[in-house]
């Protein structure tokens, strides 16, 4: 399957069968999702596989906290990362690495502007 007929053929399936999924399979899941583009190349990602009594008390807690009606307060906004973010940290120490092999100064807003 060549990169256009899977992004046309994706789809999002919330509906889940009630069998575990196969620690080989999660393995192998997760060594390809590294190499999936990212924002900015932040790199923004944290895995966590999860199963058991811990997988059901957060489904339950996030059951809740949605029947409650509670307000949700996201970690960060995807384009817009708070300065004291770990991804505008990694966006911006990525930057400094490229310019700094570019050999572009922080004050050349010219070819900053032409790298962009």
């Amino acid at each position: 399957m060549d990169i256009v007929d899977a992004i046309r053929k994706r789809k999002s399936i919330r509906g889940f069968a009630p069998r575990p999924v196969e620690k080989s399979l999660i393995k192998k899941i997760l060594e390809t999702a590294v190499y999936a583009p990212s924002a900015m190349n932040t790199q923004p990602w944290e895995f966590f596989v999860i199963a058991g009594d811990v997988l059901n008390r957060i489904r339950k807690g996030i059951v809740d906290k949605l029947n409650s009606r509670a307000s949700m307060n996201p970690d960060h906004l995807v384009a817009l990362w708070p300065k004291e973010s770990v991804y505008r940290d990694r966006q911006v120490s990525l930057a400094k690495q490229i310019f700094e092999l570019m050999d572009i100064q922080r004050e050349d807003k010219v070819k900053r502007a032409w790298w962009m």
